[in-house]
């Protein structure tokens, strides 16, 4: 998978202006670099972004954030990701106030960067976050 089939299938599926994300998806499951997703890649990335507890889901978008590979998110790392991922369900300014409140909410020591605990953990008290990060056999395997 290239980037730009990518952009190609993101761009079918309704969204636009998303070459950042796609950029930020091949800097952390392109292993290799070689500016492709071989099936293996693909296959890790596939595994990783839909199995696994709420936590690795949360850890595994926080390096998505990260676009900088700091370590760290800022405001505008979280702005630029969340504009772009709900262009469809808001208009730029409701996304805007909603990633500066969301910033807000998980920068415990005030300091202008979130680090990947900061973000994990301040995610997870966010009961409907966790539940929809949450697969059905994470559920099954709860209530066996």
């Amino acid at each position: 998978l290239t980037k730009g089939k990518a952009i190609q299938i993101y761009s079918i599926l309704g969204m636009s202006q998303i070459d950042d994300l796609v950029n930020n998806i091949f800097s952390v499951f392109d292993r290799d670099n070689d500016g492709v997703l071989d099936f293996k890649e693909f296959l890790i990335a596939t595994h990783q972004t839909s199995t696994g507890s709420p936590e690795q889901k949360l850890r595994w978008q926080f390096r998505l954030y990260d676009k900088d590979g700091s370590g760290s998110v800022t405001l505008w790392e979280m702005v630029e990701i969340l504009v772009m991922m709900y262009q469809n369900d808001y208009n730029r300014e409701e996304s805007v106030a909603k990633a500066e409140q969301m910033f807000a909410d998980l920068d415990e020591d005030g300091n202008g960067d979130l680090t990947e605990d900061e973000f994990v953990v301040g995610c997870m008290q966010d009961e409907l976050l966790v539940k929809r990060l949450s697969t059905n056999h994470d559920t099954k395997e709860e209530t066996e």
